[in-house]
């Protein structure tokens, strides 16, 4: 009975006034599947309009479509989520840098962009620079933080996995390089370091 006198004697105490803070967004359009074996359709979703440290924003001019962008939107894998915005054979050109991006991913750098968006930096695999192989790596998309993929107008990449693209090679040939092409790379590379397929 005494707690119930004491705070019926207290004086009200009324709750602090914080400032509020929002955070303008950006709409990003894309193609977007809303469940497995749905075609793609027009769609937007939100990002900060400020880029966060590390990240870069980059307008994509464009995107290859891989065999495994086929799987994912059938959810053949059984690990996709929805809705799904395909695409992971990605060029354009950075249009904001966060802090702490290095010099040469400034804006109006064209890169491309592949199928991984983050590793561990803790595994021995990272420890000796084949992150690639990370047990731990994200995807560009339809991964556990349900990120989207490159059938947009826009992406926000971490700068780890950000890559320029040189100046003579037309952006049309980078995109397929970013995976397609890199498998078939490393597959020559090893035919040539044991000399047989």
């Amino acid at each position: 009975m005494r707690e119930f006198l004491f705070a019926e004697s207290s004086p009200a105490v009324q709750p602090a006034t914080l400032p509020l803070f929002t955070t303008t967004m950006l709409k990003v359009e894309c193609f977007a599947a809303h469940g497995p074996s749905e075609d793609l359709t027009p769609w937007e979703y939100d990002i900060p309009t400020e880029t966060p440290a590390g990240e870069v924003t980059v307008e994509i001019t464009h995107c290859g479509i891989c065999h495994s962008d086929l799987h994912q939107l059938d959810d053949a894998w059984g690990i996709a989520s929805f809705p799904l915005v395909p695409g992971h054979e990605i060029v354009g050109k950075i249009v904001s840098a966060g802090e702490g991006v290095p010099e040469h991913l400034q804006v109006g750098v064209r890169v491309g962009i592949g199928p991984q968006r983050s590793n561990c930096n803790d595994c021995g695999f990272c420890r000796v620079k084949t992150e690639n192989l990370c047990p731990k790596k994200t995807k560009t998309y339809a991964g556990p933080g349900k990120d989207f993929g490159g059938f947009a107008k826009l992406i926000r990449y971490p700068c780890d996995w950000v890559f320029p693209i040189p100046e003579g090679l037309p952006s049309e040939a980078a995109a397929p390089l970013m995976c397609a092409g890199l498998c078939a790379q490393h597959c020559f590379f090893v035919c040539r370091r044991t000399r047989r397929v």
